[in-house]
Formats: structure tokens, sequence, C-alpha cells
């Protein structure tokens, strides 16, 4: 299965039972719950790490680093996040989601979410207490989110008024900044997006296979062609200057900004997720969900290490 099919899936399903399940769902917060497990060790394939957890019938779609190394996976299939130290020893878990498709980690160490199904982002600190819920107007299906040093926070929202949108918000409160419509307004497939330090805005065009690169308000300031089909997830590396995509069958590649050529591609043996992050140090994170496993590349997308769960 690649990622469009995935992808689609997750879209067409969620629309067939949203109006029965998640508009009067609330789904309230509960408190995150320890999971003890012996210490290990992390360690690269062929030897997989494993942990005493196990992910059975979930679909996780993002991994992020915080600055203490602790490794926080986004699982969209249990609706949670699931926290581990950077030795890879279960921590905690939360669950308080409906089909969340991706985070972001703000400069503070603050958890961003969008919350697809709730229809909402919101704002976590590190331990899970909720900051804030976004509001303002046509907040539907968001389905990416980027913060960067500043604290800036941009999310693409699936059917905001007549069309994809792009939404502003304040991190301060989660209300609505700005809000304007991506490459056309009928267009219908933004499954990432990436905020500089400087502000500028790129999201990850599916159906054309590009990256559009826009002002803070919206405007269109060029056209990055990927190379490549079905465009998923995509991250900047910490110094603004390389761009990481997914493509539609679960390989990452590096664009050079500069040049806009592709510079690396992984050579992953089993798709990644359909979104990736940049940790601290500019290592890359993705999860394989065929084989339930944590993947660390090096910025080169050579493989650095692999938590394999059960």
């Amino acid at each position: 299965m690649t990622n469009k099919q995935f992808l689609l899936g997750l879209l067409c399903i969620g629309s067939l039972w949203l109006p029965l399940a998640c508009k009067s769902n609330t789904n309230p917060m509960t408190s995150g719950s320890m999971v003890p497990v012996a210490e290990p060790t992390r360690s690269v394939p062929p030897t997989p790490l494993v942990l005493g957890q196990s992910y059975s019938g979930s679909y996780a779609t993002q991994v992020c680093v915080s600055g203490s190394g602790d490794i926080d996976v986004l699982d969209y299939g249990k609706d949670a996040i699931n926290i581990y130290s950077p030795s890879g020893m279960a921590v905690t878990s939360w669950k308080r989601f409906v089909d969340p498709y991706d985070m972001a980690l703000g400069p503070a160490g603050n958890i961003y979410v969008a919350n697809t199904y709730n229809d909402r982002i919101e704002k976590y600190t590190p331990q899970g207490k909720l900051l804030w819920t976004s509001s303002g107007p046509d907040i539907y299906y968001p389905t990416a989110i980027s913060v960067n040093a500043s604290d800036q926070v941009e999310a693409s929202d699936y059917y905001s008024g007549s069309g994809y949108g792009i939404l502003q918000l304040n991190p301060r409160t989660g209300v609505v900044l700005k809000q304007w419509p991506g490459a056309s307004k009928s267009y219908d497939d933004f499954f990432g997006i990436a905020l500089s330090n400087q502000g500028e805005v790129y999201v990850a065009d599916y159906d054309t296979e590009a990256i559009n690169e826009y002002t803070s308000n919206g405007v269109l300031l060029k056209t990055i062609p990927a190379s490549a089909s079905e465009l998923a997830g995509i991250t900047l590396n910490n110094e603004n200057t390389d761009i990481y995509y997914v493509d539609g069958e679960g390989q990452i590649s590096e664009i050079d900004l500069a040049t806009e050529q592709v510079i690396h591609t992984s050579s992953l043996t089993s798709p990644a997720s359909w979104q990736v992050s940049v940790d601290g140090k500019g290592n890359v994170w993705t999860y394989d969900n065929h084989n339930n496993s944590i993947i660390e590349l090096n910025p080169d997308l050579s493989l650095k290490s692999w938590i394999k769960l059960p």
C-alpha cells in the first residue's frame, strides 16, 4: 500500500463516520500512565531494539525529539502521544485525541497537535497539560502543523472555508491570526507544511508534486519541483537551507533550496510514515508502520538507528 492509498483511505473513512462520532465526541483528557519496562540501549539494524509496549492496530504519523532527547510518537491509530526516554524506555502515554495527523515541538518544548477529527489544534506542555485549544473561523480537519524558533505557528486545514487553508495561530492563545487559501481554492491535498525561522511557509502540494513557498501573508514566492509523486510530510533542516519530504513510496528525500535539486534520498527497506521531523542535532526522524519501528536517519539520510516495537 502506498502513502497515497493510506492517506486517502484515512480521509474517506473519517468522512463517513465523522458526523456520528467525531462531531459529538470531545475525547475528554485522561492523565498519562507510566509504562515500566526494562531500560534498553539503542541499536542499529539488523539487531533492533524491542520495547515492552505493543503497537498492534495503531498507525503512527509523526515522531519528534525534544531538546532533552525524549522521543514523542504521535499515534493516529490509538489517538495518543507515547513518550520514550533518549535510550528508548517507554516513559508515559496520554490519550486525548481523535485521529491526530501531525504534531510539532515549539522552542520551549511545548507540543502542538493537529487534532484532525476533533477539528482543532491544541497546545500542551511536555507533561501533557492542555494550554489552549484553537479558536477561529472554519477550522476543520487540520492535517499538518509547523512551529519555528520564534514560536510562530502555521497549520494546514483540509476543509477551511471554500477550499484548503493555511492558518497562522497565536502561540499564546490559539486564536487564528491569519487564514489564506493554498495553491487554489479547489486544491484538496495538503499533508505537509514547514515554517522557516524567517517566516516563510513551505507547503507540500500533493497533486502537483511540488513544494510551494509563500510569505507569511500567503503570497506565492516560488514553486519547487520535488521530482517525486504523492508528496506527504515535509520539514526544514535546522539551518533552513534544505527541505526534507516524504514521497508516496515512503522514501525521504532532501532538496537544497538554493539549487532546488535533490541531494540525498533514503534507502529504507520498508516505507516511512507520511510525516518527518528534524531534531536539534540535525538528525531526521520518521516511523516505519510496516515494522512498528522508530527510524532515526543522519542528515544525509543514511540510517542511524532503528527502534523496533512489538
